[in-house]
């Protein structure tokens, strides 16, 4: 049996690959390698998921010093300290760096800083040093994808990682890209006082979503002061003085939108540049292609995270480096279930789903409907939070929750909710008489879900 430099050698630091290097020691690894050209944590800690979140926060905490003058004797317009929210972020980060090293030493997992190259299906290099490894781990994860807009690399336009450190909040700020990552930026912006137009090229933004979610969303978005081009084509862009023009067609008309920056949101592509032709790897445009165990077409070498043509979300890229070292180092081989994944979009207000949408559930079910409006809820007029809907689609046939879509406050920790249901297979009617405490906004879901079960009902008896 040939021997190794390592039992694996991972390419990427990111989500995927730090979850698969800890799961790996946990199953007998010895020896441990990850390269890492970048910072420790890939995106999610360092451009992504994290520092928006921070930033997000902080915009939430102005929205809400803001309605808090309702009850001020002396009412303030809080200013927001751009420097404050810059540091708090960067210790954030500084502190996920410093524990992520930690919890490498502890296990004795190897890191190293450059950029790899496969050799063959076992060979490493870096540095033109190589090594070898019984199995490879691709996490080399993705990075902004930039439209074919003229005059797009004559100026300084921004991108989820650079609009992270920006010296100055911008007074206004032009976001091409109506889906996660430009709602979010849009409706941080928005939220600390900057003028803010989202162009999306698709008929609705988060058009991935539910309709009754993404047209609720934009409603919402609109009434908060953002400005919304659907259907609208970027057709070019230059810089005038401090300005930055933006040339849109949208209905056959042209318009000229005009913003001290410009942040180009329109999705993420694959970082393939590590030779994956050199161990017979197959990759297209949207990523690597893999089997349900995570392998690619040479058994040895497996990938996961952002990388591969699935969900780019963080929880989805540590279940797929979980998974992949669970695959190499143990018996029990596990394939890979998106069938119940969550995902939450944190704009104001907060959007969350998982399973199918109602569009989708038509194709091959016979589905029976609930909404539910966040008006109805004792909890959320307590807080002030009125603005926002529960959905729920099931199987007529099965009582199955199919799908589950909310707007409005606290949506991300609510989905969980339908994600157990939906992942025990348990039916509607078996949790919809469940009592839930008061106030909550938990409350909600299960008045939601009632409602589904009663519909689901209606539709067994008339089907009758």
């Amino acid at each position: 049996m040939k021997d190794f430099d390592y039992d694996l050698i991972i390419i990427g630091a990111g989500s995927a690959g730090a979850t698969a290097a800890v799961n790996a020691v946990s199953l007998g690894a010895n020896k441990v390698l990850i390269i890492e050209r970048g910072e420790l944590g890939g995106t999610c800690t360092n451009t992504g998921c994290v520092p928006t979140k921070i930033f997000l926060h902080s915009a939430k905490l102005m929205l809400e010093a803001e309605n808090a003058n309702r009850y001020l004797e002396k009412p303030v317009m809080p200013t927001p300290n751009w420097k404050n929210i810059m540091q708090r972020k960067q210790y954030y980060i500084n502190s996920a760096h410093h524990n992520g090293l930690r919890i490498f030493a502890d296990r004795g997992i190897e890191l190293i800083k450059g950029k790899a190259k496969l050799i063959d299906t076992h060979t490493v290099s870096i540095d033109e040093k190589s090594m070898t490894a019984k199995y490879i781990l691709i996490a080399t994860g993705a990075k902004a994808a930039i439209p074919p807009i003229k005059g797009i690399h004559e100026i300084d336009y921004l991108t989820n990682a650079n609009a992270l450190e920006l010296k100055n909040l911008p007074q206004s700020i032009i976001v091409i890209g109506g889906s996660y990552i430009g709602l979010e930026f849009a409706s941080f912006f928005n939220a600390l006082g900057s003028k803010v137009f989202v162009v999306e090229s698709k008929n609705t933004i988060a058009s991935t979503e539910d309709e009754d979610i993404s047209d609720y969303l934009s409603k919402e978005l609109e009434n908060s002061g953002i400005e919304i081009f659907s259907s609208a084509k970027a057709i070019r862009v230059k810089k005038e003085g401090k300005q930055i023009l933006l040339e849109i067609s949208q209905d056959k008309n042209a318009y000229n939108l005009v913003a001290n920056k410009l942040l180009v949101a329109t999705g993420r592509k694959p970082n393939l540049d590590f030779n994956p032709k050199a161990a017979a790897i197959r990759a297209e445009t949207e990523g690597i292609l893999v089997n349900p165990l995570l392998q690619t077409d040479s058994p040895n070498i497996y990938a996961a995270g952002d990388v591969l043509p699935t969900l780019q979300l963080e929880h989805v890229a540590t279940y797929e480096g979980y998974l992949a070292a669970h695959n190499m180092f143990s018996l029990n081989k596990q394939l890979t279930d998106y069938s119940v994944v969550p995902h939450v979009m944190f704009t104001f207000p907060e959007v969350a789903a998982v399973g199918i949408t109602q569009r989708q559930a038509e194709e091959s079910f016979h589905i029976a409907t609930s909404l539910y409006s966040y008006s109805a809820i004792a909890a959320a007029s307590i807080n002030e939070e009125r603005n926002g809907i529960i959905k729920l689609i099931g199987d007529n046939n099965t009582g199955l929750l199919l799908g589950a879509h909310i707007i409005g406050a606290d949506a991300g920790n609510l989905i969980h909710l339908a994600s157990i249901l939906m992942q025990a297979k348990v039916p509607v009617n078996a949790l919809a008489e469940q009592i839930s405490a008061y106030p909550t906004l938990a409350q909600g879901f299960y008045y939601a879900l009632t409602k589904l079960s009663e519909n689901i009902s209606r539709r067994k008896l008339k089907a009758a």
